[in-house]
């Protein structure tokens, strides 16, 4: 009777099992139907989408940029065909990445992150490595069979052909950054395409660069390629033509070597950028691929090779700007040309007596105004500018354009700086003083310029008063020629222009006149507190039908006289 009732309690408790596992089951199979339904059904869309992204790639056609040319049609920056590494995203293990970073000299690590982050574009190949050597490339061809994955194709490089006479003026490209192709979403950039970084390069950009095209690609479980699916042509970047005279840039580049400073040719009449060359300059294709600590380091060494001194560098203007102080002594009418003052070597103002030094220690006597001019005397000008006072002087000097940038069709221009006796009350505390007034009014002191700047202040004086904008690129930079708010009577135009022509027949700018070419000119000699004076020339050829503005900066040069205008002379023998 026992074993009856043990044996019901068994079969109680299997049928009790049984059951559970019949319910656990038959939840199971519901399970797996809804995830099928749910898959297959209702996420049917995406995960079709998924599988087609895996199944079919994306391989980008670079557009080659557009060149860049000087006027008459010399090709300044160009491509040429060269040869780079890619890696295909299937196919190819981490000892293949070993082996392709010892061939290229890139750390492994460094190399394995790159494609990681490459990988997630959903391209077919990935770059590894471009522009490699001639013996690399065949070094790499000879052990393909060893690298599975591993491809050389042929691609277009960025050339630039002449950098040695103007890398500031183009620039140069780079590979492009994560937080560049976030600012550039729509226009199509991907890791491993190349931005222009500075320069016109950078200016022009999305005129140079063109339109990438693209080839999807189907390829089966290997990654393997199949066919082609779709495909859509690139389209070449526009030329852009700049106003640089191909021979002038070079003649001027030559005449600046071992020297820093900047030479700068407009054309009088239309603003025409005919040279712009700085000096120490740099190699433009050294930032094209595989930047290392070493070249970083001559890019920035002491001679600051990558600043364009031509429109970021700011220097006080010197006697340049006894150009303004002229204009605003004749039309405030506080002088007449023929007024005199005597110089015997500095002069004595203000109740505190202080005492500002001419450049020639022992004077130059007594000199009328256009005396004063072509010779240069501080001690007139002190004496003009004590008489008109910085406020009108700060009038003219900025309707010449002081202060403001040129906008010229560069990026990172420099704006300069003129002073306002409010900025000073703010940055030290004091008011502005006589003596401010007289440092400024021969281009010392707080003011601050650029070579382009005090160009430009000879343009719009030549031109009628008009606010011309210097141009680099025919047909692309926007004029924006205005009429300027300064109004300078024709004789006192006349008189500048006079004494201009005065200065480099007889007086401190001799050095840079050309036998049958009326140049005219100023010099300048700007005190440097940290080393030698910086060295100016500004002038105009020829005197009646102005067709030339050359400003010349010498940075540690010395005189303006001596080693500026000798400079100025070569420069207009060649626009001769």
């Amino acid at each position: 009777m026992w074993q009856n009732r043990f044996n019901r309690y068994e079969e109680m408790a299997f049928k009790g099992r049984l059951y559970c596992l019949f319910i656990f089951l038959f939840l199971f199979f519901i399970l797996i139907i809804f995830r099928l339904f749910y898959l297959q059904i209702i996420e049917h869309s995406y995960f079709k989408l998924i599988s087609e992204e895996n199944r079919i790639y994306s391989e980008p056609i670079k557009a080659p940029r557009g060149c860049i040319l000087s006027r008459e049609g010399k090709v300044f920056v160009g491509n040429r065909m060269g040869y780079s590494v890619v890696l295909s995203r299937y196919g190819f293990s981490k000892k293949i990445v070993g082996k392709l970073s010892k061939y290229l000299d890139i750390d492994e690590e460094y190399l394995l992150k790159e494609i990681e982050l490459r990988k997630s574009q959903n391209l077919a190949d990935i770059l590894i490595s471009r522009d490699i050597p001639d013996e690399l490339m065949w070094n790499l061809s000879e052990n393909l069979l060893n690298l599975k994955g591993v491809k050389i194709v042929k691609e277009h490089i960025r050339d630039y052909r002449h950098s040695d006479i103007a890398a500031h003026l183009f620039g140069y490209i780079s590979e492009i950054t994560k937080s560049e192709i976030k600012r550039k979403k729509k226009a199509g950039y991907l890791m491993g395409d190349y931005i222009g970084k500075i320069g016109l390069e950078k200016q022009y950009e999305m005129t140079l660069k063109g339109q990438g095209g693209f080839r999807e690609i189907e390829t089966d479980a290997y990654g393997h390629k199949l066919r082609v699916v779709n495909e859509k042509k690139a389209r070449y970047g526009s030329d852009i033509i700049t106003t640089i005279n191909f021979k002038l840039e070079r003649r001027a580049s030559a005449l600046l070597k071992n020297k820093k400073g900047s030479i700068i040719v407009l054309d009088a009449k239309q603003g025409d950028v005919l040279v712009m060359v700085s000096s120490f300059g740099y190699d433009s294709n050294q930032f094209l691929y595989n930047i290392n600590v070493e070249k970083l380091y001559d890019f920035n060494n002491p001679n600051s090779p990558m600043l364009n001194r031509a429109i970021q560098a700011t220097y006080p203007p010197a006697s340049t700007f006894k150009i303004v102080t002229t204009i605003a002594a004749l039309e405030e009418k506080v002088v007449k040309v023929e007024d005199e003052f005597e110089c015997r070597g500095g002069l004595s103002f203000g109740q505190e007596k202080r005492y500002a030094k001419c450049w020639k220690k022992e004077g130059h006597g007594y000199l009328n105004f256009l005396g004063a001019f072509k010779h240069s005397c501080d001690v007139y000008y002190y004496n003009l500018a004590l008489k008109i006072g910085w406020d009108k002087i700060f009038k003219y000097a900025e309707m010449l354009g002081y202060g403001v940038a040129t906008e010229i069709d560069l990026p990172y221009e420099a704006r300069g700086f003129l002073p306002t006796r409010a900025w000073k009350k703010k940055k030290f505390g004091v008011n502005w003083y006589n003596g401010d007034t007289v440092n400024a009014s021969i281009g010392q002191g707080f003011i601050l310029s650029t070579p382009l700047q005090v160009a430009r202040m000879l343009l719009i004086l030549l031109n009628e008063n008009k606010a011309i904008t210097p141009f680099l690129v025919k047909g692309k930079h926007k004029k924006k020629h205005k009429k300027s708010k300064l109004k300078v009577a024709t004789k006192t135009k006349d008189f500048i222009l006079r004494a201009m022509f005065e200065t480099v027949n007889d007086g401190t700018g001799q050095a840079a006149a050309v036998s049958g070419f009326d140049v005219c000119g100023k010099t300048g000699t700007a005190e440097n507190p940290h080393g030698e004076d910086h060295a100016w020339f500004l002038g105009f050829a020829p005197f009646d039908d102005p067709k030339f503005i050359v400003c010349i900066l010498i940075e540690n040069g010395g005189g303006g006289g001596s080693i500026a205008a000798p400079i100025a002379q070569e420069v207009f023998k060649a626009c001769q």
